[in-house]
């Protein structure tokens, strides 16, 4: 089932309130590792093998002959200091009250709604406790602090009604710790951490919608502090699941909704090409291909490779999990005019055991009876990546005066040759004919079971000149791959270059 909204921030509606507990998730160092293991080790030891057995007689002195009898023992009962009475203070005048023994939990750092610990997580268990401290002098448990008082700091504007918990837990002790708050209030509805990628838990649902080798973006393009919300989990059992969820959506959005989510209503022309885009999106997720919404000259692709590279690449093909896919799906933005639309989409996919978002872009033109048709699909950018072409896209999709459209005559590719063999990352160049501001590389790579949908990769042309030249960055993995060239220009017009394959070796 896809449902469309004109708007995004419905979705964020559960952090408006309530409790959202997570904890921070982190590799062990060698010294952690080391003395874990000697705890381990000594919580298992046995009692001693080897039992010694010595008679009475062989214990020490008889009781007689140790020091006095009691009757010559210092003084009588009656003579020994001073009655209780006349002794110092009364147990009611003894030192401070309860109540008044320093200070009050109210006026003691800040308040869980603040952002600081809770009683369940201030301070460490007795296995952290015990571990020696990094070489910065700085406590094991604190040194993820910086990412939790971004985060909280982030979450407090936001959403300064939420109550949040925080609590940084090593790896290697995840599974230990998660099953002694099993069905307590302190048990954690998000885990956040890079190793858990790789290192699924039972416990915890199928990640979903992280861009895969394949997509332009790499570490490079790190954001900060929100490179674990990258990895963020949701538990099984979380005991707040639906502020879990927007949660996660939250931060895998990143900043993109700070512009887009708070867009006006879309305009009329763009309601049905929008409508049209979030059918293509609910098909490629389920597996399927676009049939009869696509443009005559769409890339054609493998419906299950493009499902799971958009949804599990870092898992074994095919995608698996238990249940129904279901998708919701906001419309971010959409611009169209009489000849080319833009639509940007957010998606949250769910499954009995799954969960994740989504960020697509889908490019679409009018044939000749006046249909919209899905050009290209890229059902899966990261944020950032969505948001720098949305930026360079909605202005040949806006309206345009007719003796403004420019007259686009193409480009005439030079190399490689079609079916050229090249290292990793070669350049790709062509001569321009004219007319165009924009030149877009739509790329797709061979895998084993079939094409993987399309990828744009934007090169502005606003110097006119008679050849231009690129680096295909997205050719790093060996293998086959294709690719052609859109020539842009004002008001919508796309003029497409023939397809040429291209083998990377090695």
């Amino acid at each position: 089932m896809v449902l469309m909204m004109p708007v995004c921030l419905a979705q964020m509606a559960p952090l408006a309130q309530g409790r959202l507990t997570i904890w921070l998730v982190r590799a062990a160092t060698p010294a952690e590792k080391g003395h874990l293991d000697a705890l381990r080790v000594a919580a298992h030891a046995g009692p001693p093998k080897t039992i010694v057995e010595v008679t009475p007689s062989e214990l020490g002195h008889a009781s007689s002959d140790v020091g006095q009898t009691a009757g010559s023992y210092g003084q009588t009962a009656s003579s020994m200091g001073q009655t209780a009475s006349s002794t110092g203070q009364t147990a009611g005048s003894y030192g401070q009250t309860a109540g008044s023994f320093g200070q009050a939990s109210s006026d003691v750092g800040q308040t869980a709604g603040s952002y600081g610990q809770t009683a369940g997580s201030f301070g460490e268990s007795l296995s952290d406790a015990n571990r020696p401290a990094t070489p910065a002098g700085q406590p094991a448990s604190e040194q993820l602090n910086p990412v939790r008082y971004e985060l909280a700091a982030a979450l407090r504007s936001a959403y300064p009604a939420l109550d949040v918990r925080f609590r940084v837990v090593l790896r290697e002790e995840l599974n230990d710790k998660l099953a002694a708050v099993q069905g307590t209030a302190e048990y954690p509805d998000v885990l956040i951490g890079v190793v858990l990628q790789s290192q699924p838990l039972a416990s915890t649902l199928v990640v979903l919608g992280l861009p895969g080798t394949l997509d332009a973006q790499d570490t490079s393009h790190d954001r900060g502090v929100y490179y674990d919300a990258r990895v963020a989990v949701m538990l099984v059992r979380a005991p707040h699941a639906a502020n879990a969820r927007a949660f996660v959506t939250w931060l895998r959005d990143g900043e993109l909704c700070v512009g887009l989510c708070n867009a006006a209503k879309l305009r009329p022309e763009a309601m049905q090409p929008a409508a049209v885009a979030v059918n293509a999106l609910g098909s490629v997720l389920q597996g399927g291909s676009l049939h009869a919404a696509a443009d005559d000259a769409a890339a054609e692709f493998s419906g299950p490779v493009a499902q799971w590279m958009a949804l599990a690449p870092a898992s074994s093909w095919p995608l698996k999990v238990r249940g129904a896919l279901q998708l919701q799906a906001d419309v971010l933005n959409a611009n169209a005019n009489e000849r080319l639309a833009v639509v940007e989409l957010r998606g949250i996919v769910s499954a009995q055991d799954a969960f994740g978002v989504v960020h697509a872009q889908v490019i679409l033109r009018k044939d000749q009876k006046g249909q919209w048709k899905v050009l290209q699909i890229s059902p899966n950018m990261w944020p950032e990546e969505l948001r720098t072409a949305q930026n360079v896209l909605r202005t040949y999709a806006a309206k345009t005066e007719p003796d403004k459209v420019e007259k686009v005559l193409g480009i005439s590719q030079a190399a490689p040759v079609d079916g050229d063999n090249r290292p990793s990352q070669p350049d790709l160049w062509w001569d321009n004919n004219g007319g165009a501001t924009l030149q877009v590389v739509e790329w797709q790579r061979n895998l084993p079971n079939g094409w993987t949908s399309s990828s744009l990769m934007l090169v502005p042309d606003t110097n006119p000149h008679l050849t231009t030249r690129v680096t295909a960055t997205f050719a790093k993995p060996a293998g086959q791959y294709r690719w052609r060239v859109w020539s842009v220009g004002a008001g919508g017009v796309i003029v497409l270059s023939p397809w040429r394959t291209l083998n990377i070796t090695g």
